[in-house]
């Protein structure tokens, strides 16, 4: 496996995608395998996994029970 040096480190961190990291580092001077590059942008953009249903209905907004104007701040068409 290829070992990333500092330079080339904060160039990989800019990398947003398996392929575009492999472009990086053959721009500089180095062969990255489509494996080594899977395992470095992982390493580099760790996920913490999927978002639940709950989670993203808490981070989305808006509401289909009627009650938006009430709980979300919104105005009614008649109180423009």
């Amino acid at each position: 496996m290829v070992e990333l040096n500092d330079g080339l480190l904060l160039i990989a961190k800019e990398a947003k995608s398996v392929e575009e990291l492999q472009s990086l580092a053959e721009e500089n001077g180095y062969t990255l395998s489509y494996d080594d590059a899977s395992h470095y942008f992982q390493v580099l953009n760790p996920s913490e996994g999927d978002i639940s249903d709950d989670e993203l209905e808490a981070v989305a907004g808006g509401c289909n029970d009627g009650s938006c104007n009430a709980n979300c701040g919104v105005l009614s068409a008649g109180n423009k």
